[in-house]
């Protein structure tokens, strides 16, 4: 356990997962059976590598000029 939250608490420094996310994995990570967890891991180390990240800036939107 201690390795997967190693892996949650970097997956949230480089801004990949929320802090909602950390629980929700958490739980689950409990909840499932050793099969389970690894594949888990699998993916939130394929999260880790992948490139994108978490931005909570909302989406700007154009600026329409109207005339008067």
């Amino acid at each position: 356990m201690q390795g997967f939250v190693k892996l949650l608490c970097e997956l949230q420094k480089q801004h990949k997962i929320t802090g909602e996310e950390f629980r929700e994995n958490r739980t689950t990570w409990m909840q499932l059976k050793p099969n389970d967890r690894e594949v888990l891991v699998i993916r939130l180390k394929q999260r880790l590598n992948n490139e994108t990240t978490i931005t909570n800036k909302p989406k700007s939107q154009p600026i329409i000029k109207r005339k008067l």
